[in-house]
């Protein structure tokens, strides 16, 4: 048999439980809406910096793949061959040990030149670390540039690539 008049501090009880659940699911919300606002301010960013430009009569074999979450520029008379990829950004778990949201300030894009006149030759593996590709270089087939070419009509090659020599006139 139930109590007729239930004891009002049982109400009171019930009261303020029900306004920490109120209070906590509002928190969440607010913390569910913050982190929202943040991801979308990140994609923004993302579409601004992303930009792929090439130049005249640069051929890209379909087979390439080219990431361009940063920005690529690739100048004329260029060749970049099959099964080429070219990656311009880091994933910010490989540069800490454990995943935290101050992993998302860690610079993880690269943008990349590759000035007029260079040959990308077949399964190449051109790293984020890439700055510059410089004016008239080849890059052998089946390389992994990890580092930006030192200066203009040179020939790269291996794993990692090296400078190989001068170019011939």
């Amino acid at each position: 048999m139930e109590d007729p008049d239930p004891d009002p501090l049982d109400k009171i009880k019930l009261l303020k439980l029900s306004e920490a659940e109120e209070k906590a699911r509002s928190e969440a919300r607010e913390r569910r809406k913050k982190e929202l606002e943040k991801i979308e301010k990140r994609l923004k960013q993302d579409q601004m910096n992303t930009e792929f430009t090439t130049g005249f009569d640069t051929i890209i074999s379909p087979s390439a793949i080219i990431d361009y979450s940063a920005k690529i520029t690739i100048g004329n008379n260029c060749l970049i061959s099959h099964r080429t990829v070219i990656h311009t950004h880091k994933h910010p778990l490989y540069m800490k040990r454990e995943f935290d949201e101050r992993a998302e300030t860690v610079e993880t894009l690269h943008p990349l030149v590759i000035e007029d006149n260079v040959a990308i030759f077949s399964d190449c593996l051109i790293m984020p670390s890439v700055e510059i590709i410089h004016k008239s270089c080849v890059i052998l087939s089946g390389s992994v540039l990890t580092k930006s070419t030192t200066a203009p009509f040179q020939i790269w090659g291996r794993n990692p690539a090296k400078f190989i020599k001068l170019k011939d006139n």
